[in-house]
């Protein structure tokens, strides 16, 4: 028979005195026994509380396991109890889901603002008699909650506004913690490698072996890491090289797919990369090297791109193909210099984004006047970070959108047959009309978009394993709300948004 799953209770223990002055005491056991064991118990948990534990009761070991562990993590807030927020604390760090909050009504009133983020539930107690109507109300509400919880629904806050909990520098310091600095030389990197030489043994591959090879491969993080030692192992025509680069890149491999843009462009000599190749390549490069250097070495990959499209419309200004691709290496220069600024923090780095962004928004305006179909979704990302970005310069997160950015994102819409062409174009801009209207503190209408986008997303996805929507196009989404975080109008319907892409990344 299997063990019971426990659900942890974070909560003060017997009588304690109010803090409002009175000299009234408050019976947290009393709220334990006839409100939280009941709700446990009714879906066939076992409540426990750090008391019922052996050891002492001060901070130790199993608690932190507890903390990281139980699926389910219940904590009651009343009375702001310092331990009991401490405690909340690392189990937000150390969990995205599975967290339940509860608390009296006087209390959160008084809550701070990140624990307002989350939902709580209320109950009315007066220290000491607990009314049985209250009772029959707030059971059933927290059996909801910890069932919901137990389906994984993201709950903390700190997962819904980092893209990585931990940051690059902590991520350095220790192997275990999954980074790609550590993925090279690993056991399962050793594996992966081994896979590589057993197909490159089988001799050589022709087209439709190597597609065959892809196709049963590129459906795992391990089958696609394996496919990149091929390449690398293989000496692998250009072609095929940035085949499996673009693959790892969609599969969020960066270190591996910078490897192999390296070696495709070794390929190429002195022909060097072209253009949507060489913006992929520099994409890869910020993405496995999240520091300054990257930014900057990813900046200059950009600024070839651009320079190859900039002399092809100086050969040809009335080529809407060039106009296009120099529009493109622009957004992208706007989009790296955004990234440089976020590790720098410099005014002067802001200024040329805003000014690059201002660019790009005239050049897209200027392919549309002409009629030339444009990416949508690029569009509705440049008018975002332009209105979000000045929002940054000028220090007010309520700043008057007197460019009418957002209102402009609203307001596009995507036929059927550009929808079929470039669908993650559109998945683009659904989800950022969806961070819109969340800023608007418009949370419902942004909820029902995102879960709609959510179910159009795996849809699509489902039909093209080779894409990055739902893993790179998430994490890029999750990463700009990081980016803004302090400017969002309405952070709470922003960090609902976030939670729901966390929710669905890579599924």
């Amino acid at each position: 028979m299997s063990e019971i799953e426990k659900c942890f209770v974070v909560m003060p223990f017997g009588i304690k005195p109010r803090n409002d002055g009175t000299g009234e005491t408050y019976d947290f056991d009393k709220v334990y026994r006839v409100l939280i064991q009941r709700a446990i118990h009714n879906v066939k948990m076992q409540p426990l509380r750090a008391d019922e534990t052996e050891g002492s009761r001060v901070i130790h070991a199993d608690m932190f396991k507890d903390l990281r562990d139980r699926p389910i993590v219940l904590a009651d807030l009343s009375l702001l109890n310092p331990n009991v927020f401490y405690e909340l604390g690392i189990r937000h760090v150390m969990s995205p889901t599975g967290t339940v909050l509860i608390a009296n009504e006087e209390t959160v009133k008084k809550l701070p603002f990140d624990i307002a983020l989350s939902r709580v539930i209320t109950y009315r107690y007066d220290g000491k008699h607990m009314d049985w109507d209250e009772v029959e109300r707030i059971v059933p509400q927290l059996q909801a909650a910890i069932e919901e919880a137990k389906r994984g629904s993201p709950d903390s806050p700190v997962y819904a506004f980092l893209e990585s909990v931990l940051s690059p520098s902590a991520l350095k310091k220790d192997d275990l913690l999954g980074d790609d600095d550590r993925k090279k030389g690993s056991d399962l990197d050793n594996y992966q490698k081994k896979f590589a030489k057993i197909w490159l043994a089988q001799g050589d591959c022709d087209d439709d072996k190597f597609n065959k090879l892809i196709k049963e491969n590129n459906d795992s993080d391990f089958g696609v890491r394996a496919l990149g030692y091929y390449g690398l192992l293989g000496k692998l025509s250009k072609e095929r090289l940035l085949l499996l680069a673009n693959i790892l890149s969609n599969y969020e491999q960066y270190d591996l797919a910078k490897d192999l843009f390296e070696e495709a462009e070794k390929a190429a000599g002195k022909d060097g990369l072209e253009f949507n190749d060489i913006l992929t390549y520099a994409r890869t490069i910020s993405y496995a090297n999240q520091d300054k250097a990257g930014a900057k070495r990813g900046l200059e990959m950009v600024n070839k791109a651009r320079a190859i499209a900039k002399k092809k419309l100086d050969e040809n200004p009335s080529d809407t193909s060039a106009m296009s691709e120099f529009s493109y290496a622009t957004q992208n220069s706007a989009a790296m210099l955004a990234w440089l600024w976020s590790l720098t923090r410099e005014d002067n780095d802001i200024e040329k984004v805003i000014s690059e962004l201002r660019e790009t928004i005239r050049l897209i305006e200027e392919l549309i006047e002409k009629g030339v179909k444009v990416p949508l979704g690029r569009y509705a990302q440049n008018l975002l970070r332009y209105a979000m970005f000045l929002r940054i310069y000028e220090g007010n997160a309520q700043r008057m959108d007197m460019e009418k950015n957002f209102q402009k994102i609203l307001a596009l819409k995507v036929g059927l047959e550009d929808e079929k062409k470039d669908y993650t174009s559109a998945s683009y801009l659904r989800w950022y009309q969806v961070l819109v209207l969340a800023d608007m503190g418009k949370y419902d209408d942004a909820q029902k978009r995102a879960m709609s986008s959510v179910t159009e997303d795996i849809k699509y996805a489902s039909k093209d394993e080779n894409t990055g929507i739902g893993r790179m196009q998430y994490t890029e989404l999750r990463r700009q709300i990081e980016q803004f975080s302090r400017y969002w109008r309405d952070t709470k319907s922003i960090a609902r948004v976030s939670q729901i892409l966390n929710q669905f990344h890579n599924k």
